[in-house]
C-alpha cells in the first residue's frame, strides 16, 4: 500500500510534528508512507496560493492508495481534488478542538469551517483526541469519525542534570495568545518570589515573541527567565528542564505533555480541550473539567484562566488558582515523579500504528 501524508510545513509545528511521527510509525514492508508539505517556509498570501496549487499538482501526478490530509490547509486541498479523484483515497485528520475553533473563529471563517465538513459529514475523519471527536460529531452531525491519538516519539538516551543546578520549569509552544505565556510569566513571578532557586525556560518563536521579551522585564524574577526560541529536537529541549508547565486555553492533543512524559518528566497542564486530561488521567470522561486542580498521572491539571486579560501588570485573583497549581506540583514534584506516571503503552507507536493499519485496510 502506497500512503502520501499531505501535511502543512515538513518541519515546523505541531501537526509537522506528528505527521513525521506517523509517517515513521506507519512505514512498514506492507506499507510505503511519504511525506508531502504544502509550504517549506513562511508564505504571504500569494506565495499560499501557489504553494496550495503545486500541492494539487503533486497529488494529480502521483498514484497513491490513500492519501491522509492533515489539517485544514490540506483538507482543504482534498476538497479541491474530490472531483476529479478517486473519492475514497482521501481521509482527513483534524489536529485541534474543531468545536472549540469554529465557536471563537470570526464569521467568514465560521461560513468556511461549516462548508468544508457539511461536505465531510459522510467521509473518514481522524480527530486526535476523544473530546474533539465527541463534540465535532455532536455539533457538526458527523458520522464516519473516529479518535486516533498521535504517536509521540521514542527520546534517545537523556542527559543527567547536574545536581546543584536550579529547578527549571520549561514552556514549550508556539507564543500566541491563546497559550497564555504572559499568564505562566507573572505566575512564576510570584512563586519565584519565595523560590529564587528555579527558572523558566520559554521554548517556541511566534507573534509574541517580542512583546513576551519586554513583558518579563516589568517583573524582578525578568533574570530568571529565558527565552530559547524554537527548537526542533525534542531531546534537546527536555534534557533542559526539570518540569513542563502550559496554561493554555485549547489544544489539539498536547503532544509536548507525551514528550515531557516519556522523559519521566512532571506536566502542570491546564485542564482544557482537547488532550490534556486524556493524557494525565485517561481514566476519567475527557469532557469532564476541573474546577480547581488535580494531580493526575504525572502531573497536575489546572483549571483554565477564565479570564482572558493579557499582559497585566500584576498578580489577577482569577491567577490565584494557577499559581497554587504551580506550587503544589514543585511541592509533591518528588512523588509525582516516582509514582504517578501514566501507562504510555496506549499512546506508543505499537498502540496506534494497530489502530491506523486496522483502519486503512478495512477502507
Amino acid at each position: 500500500m502506497n500512503i502520501l501524508i499531505l501535511t502543512d510545513y515538513i518541519s515546523y509545528g505541531g501537526v509537522a510534528t506528528a505527521s513525521e511521527n506517523l509517517q515513521k510509525c506507519l512505514n512498514s514492508d506492507d506499507i510505503n508512507v511519504k511525506r508531502y508539505s504544502i509550504y517549506k517556509t513562511q508564505e504571504n498570501l500569494m506565495g499560499r496560493f501557489f504553494c496550495i496549487l503545486k500541492s494539487i499538482y503533486y497529488l494529480y501526478s502521483n498514484n497513491f492508495d490513500r492519501v491522509i490530509l492533515t489539517h485544514f490547509e490540506a483538507i482543504f486541498i482534498g476538497l479541491l481534488c474530490r472531483p476529479f479523484m478517486a473519492k475514497d483515497i482521501f481521509i482527513n485528520v483534524v489536529h485541534t478542538d474543531l468545536y472549540g475553533y469554529y465557536s471563537n473563529a470570526q464569521y467568514t471563517k465560521k461560513i468556511i469551517i461549516r462548508i468544508m465538513f457539511w461536505l465531510l459529514k459522510n467521509k473518514p475523519i481522524v480527530f486526535d483526541s476523544k473530546e474533539s471527536n465527541l463534540k465535532a460529531k455532536s455539533y457538526f452531525g458527523l458520522t464516519n469519525s473516529r479518535s486516533i491519538y498521535n504517536v509521540v516519539a521514542t527520546p534517545q538516551t537523556r542527559s543527567p542534570k547536574l545536581k546543584n543546578s536550579a529547578f527549571k520549569f520549561g514552556s514549550v509552544s508556539r507564543l500566541h495568545s491563546g497559550k497564555n505565556i504572559d499568564l505562566l510569566i507573572r505566575v512564576f513571578n510570584s512563586f519565584w518570589l519565595d523560590n529564587k532557586d528555579t527558572e523558566l525556560l520559554i521554548f517556541g518563536d511566534g507573534p509574541e515573541l517580542n512583546r513576551l521579551k519586554e513583558y518579563v522585564l516589568m517583573f524582578p524574577c525578568s533574570g530568571a527567565v529565558s527565552f530559547e526560541g524554537y527548537v526542533n529536537h525534542p531531546d534537546e529541549i527536555y534534557s533542559q528542564i526539570d518540569s513542563l508547565v502550559g496554561f493554555s486555553n485549547m489544544e489539539g492533543f498536547g503532544l509536548v505533555i507525551l514528550e515531557a512524559l516519556v522523559r519521566n518528566i512532571p506536566v502542570l497542564y491546564s485542564d482544557c480541550s482537547c488532550g490534556p486530561r486524556e493524557i494525565l488521567k485517561p481514566d476519567s470522561d475527557p469532557c469532564h473539567k476541573t474546577n480547581k486542580y488535580e494531580i493526575g498521572r504525572g502531573g497536575v491539571l489546572v483549571t483554565p484562566p477564565k479570564i482572558n486579560c493579557h499582559y497585566a501588570n500584576c498578580l489577577l485573583d482569577s491567577d490565584v488558582i494557577a499559581l497554587e497549581a504551580l506550587r503544589l506540583l514543585y511541592k509533591e514534584f518528588d512523588a509525582i515523579k516516582m509514582d504517578s506516571f501514566v501507562d504510555l503503552e496506549i499512546f506508543g507507536s505499537l498502540a496506534i500504528k494497530q489502530q491506523w493499519t486496522d483502519f486503512l485496510f478495512d477502507k
